[in-house]
């Protein structure tokens, strides 16, 4: 399948994740980092159209399950795995990951004092979100030994294209913990991108998958931007 952007070294496919896998080359992944639907029917309270619209494959965690088995065929030895999870439905995840891989810890990621919407007055803000670090094999992490909690003040209105965005920044950081320069960083659900412009930054290679093609268009912009900026 051709790909909807490619330069550099940053492939992304317009496409379901179960359509792409398979195609890809056994062992050639160095790094799985994902933001996969969180299996909580997800749909934005905001009045903004291109936020308004809800998750696809979001009724369920089958999304994920699903490309598991074919992301372990593409997963080199001793790599690293992150996977976003639901804190409600983090049990489930772990679950899922560990009939793959072994699941090192659970992570926070700390998104400050803006907590999500909900109960304002009898519930806690739901300002974390958590994610699955499992390791196929075992791979010593880069750097002094880190946190099992991620602190980036956040709000999805800081970038209102994709409902459920995450920031560069995390991705970056979990990126110099479990990857090298020039390796190959897998996101087969990667929204509008931020995994991709990571890498791009960072000097990794990167494969994304991607649904929607309105995110599409985002990513390959946004990437395109920074690989524009680069030093030659």
């Amino acid at each position: 399948m051709k790909p909807y952007f490619e330069r550099a070294g940053i492939t992304l496919y317009h496409s379901p994740a179960e359509d792409i896998l398979p195609l890809l080359c056994p062992e050639s992944v160095d790094l799985l980092l994902t933001d996969p639907p969180y299996g909580i029917s997800y749909r934005s309270t905001s009045t903004r159209e291109s936020l308004a619209k809800s998750i696809a494959d979001d009724d369920d965690l089958n999304a994920l399950r699903g490309t598991l088995p074919l992301i372990d065929r593409l997963l080199s030895p001793n790599r690293h795995c992150y996977i976003f999870a639901a804190p409600m439905r983090i049990g489930e995840a772990i679950d899922a990951v560990a009939e793959y891989w072994n699941v090192k810890n659970p992570i926070v990621w700390d998104k400050g004092n803006a907590g999500s919407r909900g109960d304002l007055s009898a519930g806690y803000a739901n300002n974390w979100e958590a994610i699955v670090y499992a390791n196929k094999g075992r791979r010593p992490l880069f750097g002094p030994r880190p946190r099992a909690i991620f602190r980036y003040d956040w709000q999805g209105s800081r970038d209102p294209i994709h409902p459920t965005v995450k920031p560069v920044g995390l991705f970056r950081a979990i990126l110099a913990k479990s990857s090298a320069p020039a390796e190959l960083v897998l996101d087969p659900f990667c929204g509008s991108g931020p995994v991709l412009q990571a890498a791009a930054e960072m000097g990794r290679r990167a494969i994304g998958v991607e649904i929607d093609e309105r995110h599409c268009e985002t990513t390959a912009t946004r990437v395109e931007k920074i690989l524009e900026a680069l030093p030659v």
